[in-house]
């Protein structure tokens, strides 16, 4: 939801059409979908810090021509990746080794698969507060998304995905609203700033 909210406010400030805000999820939809390494599909050529992944942007504006709205939605994406790792994870971990990480909120060690869990579940949890507080209509997004998608199986993916969350989950571990908002906001700066000199 955090890419939707962001995609949202960039494409009524750029004039952006459905298809921006298609190739903003796309780098998720296609890992998920295809199977594919999230190396193939977030650009990532090396490890920071050991183990944070950081899309690499110079790889992906070598590699692909921005003149079009989706590619523009895919390049967001990856800015808004490299801006969570560089500026918001390495603020709750300390990287020990390859494998280890270190919680700074309660101090314990955990491997990647556990680093992870917490926040992914954190970005699930948040749902329900970023559909309301960013007023996402999801099933008029949803629809607009299935409308220009092709592919059978991205349609049916993007069924499954976008939906409405009608509860408030339980509160997040670290990665909270507050935390959510400044993200946002930090993204959509960045991402507008890089829109206006792209396009």
């Amino acid at each position: 939801m955090l890419h939707l909210c962001i995609a949202k406010k960039v494409a009524k400030e750029m004039n952006f059409s459905i298809n921006y805000i298609k190739g903003s999820i796309l780098p998720d939809l296609t890992k998920r979908l295809e199977g594919k390494d999230r190396k193939m599909t977030h650009y990532i050529t090396e490890h920071t810090d050991g183990i944070l992944e950081v899309p690499n942007l110079e790889k992906f504006t070598y590699e692909n021509k921005l003149n079009n709205e989706e590619t523009l939605g895919i390049y967001s994406h990856l800015i808004e990746d490299k801006i969570y790792f560089e500026n918001f994870v390495s603020n709750y971990i300390e990287v020990i080794n390859e494998d280890k990480i270190r919680f700074k909120y309660d101090n314990k060690i955990r491997n990647f698969e556990g680093y992870q869990k917490i926040f992914y579940s954190d970005f699930l949890r948040l749902n329900y507060y970023l559909i309301k507080h960013y007023n996402l209509n999801i099933e008029k997004l949803k629809n607009d998304l299935l409308e220009i998608t092709q592919d059978n199986n991205l349609k049916q993916y993007i069924e499954e995905s976008i939906k409405e969350y009608d509860f408030e989950a339980y509160e997040p571990i670290v990665f909270d609203e507050k935390e959510a908002d400044r993200y946002v906001e930090m993204c959509y700066q960045k991402v507008v700033e890089e829109m206006k000199n792209k396009v």
